[in-house]
C-alpha cells in the first residue's frame, strides 16, 4: 500500500500530518505542494496543535503486508 503523507508545521510550532492512501501515481512534487498550499490557506483542518501555517515535507511511504499462515 501506498500512503502520501503531507507534515505541516503548525501555530503552536509543532507537526502534524494528512495521509491520503494510494494517491495518484501521476501526482508531481508541484501539485502535491499547491494542494499542501491550499490546506494552508482555506484553513481547513484545525488540530490540538492549531492550525497548519506552514508546509514541512511530504513523501510517499510504501509498505508491504505478508500474511502468515498459522493453523
Amino acid at each position: 500500500m501506498k500512503v502520501l503523507k503531507m507534515t505541516f508545521t503548525t501555530t503552536n510550532g509543532t507537526k502534524a500530518s494528512i495521509d491520503v492512501h494510494e494517491p495518484d501515481e501521476s501526482l508531481t512534487p508541484e501539485q502535491i505542494k499547491t494542494a499542501m498550499q491550499l490546506v494552508i490557506a482555506k484553513n481547513i483542518f484545525k488540530t490540538k496543535a492549531g492550525s497548519f501555517v506552514s508546509i514541512d515535507s511530504a513523501e510517499i511511504v510504501e509498505t508491504a503486508t505478508s500474511k502468515i499462515v498459522v493453523a
